[in-house]
Formats: C-alpha cells, sequence, structure tokens
C-alpha cells in the first residue's frame, strides 16, 4: 500500500511569538496582506504593531468577510496587488487560512493558526464555499503552506 506525508517545512510555536512575525515576512519583502477576523485582529493588534516597528514591515488589514468565496479571493487578490503586498497571511481559523491559501496561490504564505481544532494549517488544500456560506469547490495546492 503507497503512504504519503505531506507537511509544512517550517514550524514555529512559542509565547508571543507574533511579535516575531515580521521576521517572516520580510523572507519574501517588506510587506504582507493580513487575512483575518476583526475579533483575532483585535487580540493581536498590539504584538501586530510591535512587529511592524521592530522589523519595519508593513502589514495590511484586508477587512476579511468571513467566507472563504471566489469572490472574497479576488477580492483580496486585487487587494495584495493594490498594495504590492509580498506575502500573504492567514491568522485565525480554518475561513480564514483557507482564504489566505487561496489568495497567495500556495506562495508566498505565512499561517499563524489560532486555533488547534483544524488542519488547515497544514493542508495543502482549502475549501471554497459560496458566498452565502454554502459549500462551493476545493482548491489544491503544490505544497503545504510553509
Amino acid at each position: 500500500m503507497r503512504k504519503a506525508f505531506i507537511s509544512p517545512t517550517k514550524y514555529v510555536q512559542g509565547e508571543n511569538e507574533i511579535v516575531n512575525l515580521g521576521y517572516f515576512i520580510k523572507t519574501f519583502g517588506d510587506s504582507a496582506l493580513l487575512i483575518a477576523h476583526q475579533d483575532d485582529i483585535a487580540r493581536v493588534k498590539d504584538k501586530l504593531k510591535q512587529t511592524m516597528e521592530k522589523f519595519g514591515v508593513t502589514i495590511i488589514v484586508s477587512g476579511f468577510n468571513g467566507e472563504c468565496s471566489r469572490n472574497e479571493v479576488h477580492r483580496l487578490q486585487q487587494l495584495a496587488k493594490e498594495h504590492a503586498c509580498s506575502c500573504t497571511i492567514g491568522l485565525g481559523g480554518g475561513k480564514a487560512i483557507d482564504t489566505a491559501k487561496c489568495v497567495a496561490e500556495g506562495e508566498a504564505l505565512i499561517i499563524v493558526p489560532t486555533i488547534a481544532a483544524t488542519d488547515a494549517p497544514t493542508s495543502h488544500s482549502a475549501v471554497l464555499y459560496t458566498p452565502e456560506g454554502e459549500f462551493d469547490d476545493y482548491a489544491y495546492f503544490k505544497q503545504s503552506p510553509s
């Protein structure tokens, strides 16, 4: 029987590690599009400010609408282009992370999970929904997030 193991190439965990997020943004450039629910952003906004100051990076808050839909992915890709973002950050639970994977198309991607009850941070796939929250399709990428 054939078996395969697909996983991230890098995993970092630690107290207040979000303060070092800018270090990882710098591996791609100087700016990132942040895809996260407003509640998650509110919880870490002080740490995001610290990392921007510490590493001299810019984090563009996307105004994520809460659904990983084709329309939302397209809107966020346009926002990333408008701001010349070097990478995409998915912070939060499964839908925010899946949306980030779709926006980045599997490239220049940083995942910051806030819940351990999903495989979105490690999988090379994403689930797309309609804007109303009904299942639409799956998206697959050549590698898992790193």
